[in-house]
């Protein structure tokens, strides 16, 4: 099954009552709803084929898990915790995953 085009490629995910928009290409790109100006990109630094919505057969020794809703919750539960307020429009937070941890790059 094909996404629609005027979707861009973004899945939709509802959390703690909030709607967000989300899509992988090279990076995560996760949006509120009501505001997509206000923009959260994770950088996992891994990009083909490992880091999809696919399932994996065997896990893999970087500790990176592929792109799932549970995933793309803790990003934005990190974001959160970091002062990304997705109520308001305030911007780009950039935030780097590498072996189970979440870093803040920079907020814009």
């Amino acid at each position: 099954m094909t996404l629609p085009k005027k979707k861009q490629g973004f899945r939709a995910i509802t959390v703690d009552g909030e709607i967000f928009n989300w899509r992988y290409d090279a990076v995560i790109d996760i949006r509120p709803a009501l505001h997509k100006a206000n923009q959260l990109i994770v950088d996992t630094g891994v990009y083909g084929e490992f880091f999809t919505i696919h399932a994996i057969v065997s896990p893999d020794p970087t500790g990176l898990s592929p792109v799932t809703p549970g995933f793309i919750r803790k990003c934005i539960a990190f974001a959160k915790a970091n002062q990304w307020d997705p109520g308001k429009k305030n911007g780009t937070m950039t935030v780097d995953y590498d072996k189970g941890e979440f870093t803040l790059r920079s907020t814009r």
